[in-house]
This record gives structure tokens, C-alpha cells and sequence, in this order.
């Protein structure tokens, strides 16, 4: 069954928090970097409960890039402007620009194939030309471990 895609242009405000290393590695971590990051985006008051949009971002293709090397980073998108001063490795970027943007109701063991075919189905089929930015996923409800979640694919394209 064919997604439903959008096109979108964006322009958000984000804070992140990156890890180096394997996928299996980051999902051991995730958890734990996501709270990090939320308590210091509240305590900023940069991240508002109900409001800020949580993301994971995807800077490498693991098709590519060696597994050790991968980067991937958990973020908040920001509800304000206003400055914040940074800690550790908590960074702050704009993200911006035309997204295909594939709307999603998965599993979390459904993701990587759901990957999969954006890319090698959807995409392609599609003839969107892709743009260097990274591809990241939007979570539209709360995270579960188990149950169905509506997410979005947000895929960078000219």
C-alpha cells in the first residue's frame, strides 16, 4: 500500500543532542538522550509540552558510512526564539527547506523497512530529485514500545 506523501517547505528551530555509533548503539541510548534533552529544553523554556515536535535525525546513510561513524541525533523542535545558552553537546540549527514528507502509521520494528521502501519505491517512483540535508522522522503522538504510532518521514528533495 502506497503512503500518503506530502510536499512541504519548512523552517523550524531545533535543539539536538548527537550520537556517534551503530543504530543498535543509538537505540540503547535514545531513551535517555530524549529525557536529557527535554529537561533542559523545559528548564530554557524552549520546549513546551504538547507544543514542541520530538525528532530523530539521520546525518549518515548506513549504506555508506561505516557503522561506527553513523550519526544520529535525537531533537526538540523549539516553541520561541528566545537565546539559550548551550551545554555539553546540546546544539541548537534551523532546519529548512522542501520535504517529501510520508505519513506513517508503524510499528517500531516496522521502521527500517518503512525506510527502505521510501527510498527504493516511493521516491525513486515518484522522480523527486533528493537535496544534501539529512532525513529525519517526526513523531506525531507519544513514543510506545509496542503499539502502532502515527510518524512522519520528512525526506529532503528539490
Amino acid at each position: 500500500m502506497k503512503p500518503v506523501i506530502s510536499i512541504e517547505e519548512i523552517e523550524f528551530r531545533i535543539i539536538y543532542l548527537r550520537h556517534k555509533g551503530a543504530y543498535k548503539d543509538f537505540r540503547k541510548q535514545a531513551s535517555k538522550m530524549f529525557k536529557r534533552l527535554y529537561s533542559f529544553g523545559m528548564s530554557h523554556e524552549i520546549v513546551v509540552e504538547g507544543v514542541s515536535k520530538v525528532l530523530t535525525i539521520y546525518d549518515d546513510n548506513p549504506y555508506i558510512t561505516d557503522q561506527d561513524n553513523l550519526r544520529t541525533s535525537v531533537a526538540f523542535t523549539c516553541s520561541n526564539n528566545n537565546p539559550v545558552n548551550l551545554e555539553d553537546e546540546i546544539t541548537e540549527k534551523m532546519i529548512h527547506g522542501k520535504y517529501a514528507v510520508v505519513h506513517l502509521n508503524l510499528s517500531p520494528k516496522e521502521y527500517k523497512e518503512a525506510w527502505e521502501n521510501v527510498y527504493r519505491d516511493w521516491i525513486t517512483q515518484e522522480e523527486y530529485t533528493l537535496r544534501d540535508a539529512p532525513p529525519f522522522e517526526m513523531y506525531l503522538e507519544e513514543p510506545s514500545s509496542k503499539e502502532q504510532r502515527n510518524v512522519d518521514f520528512y525526506i529532503p528533495i528539490q
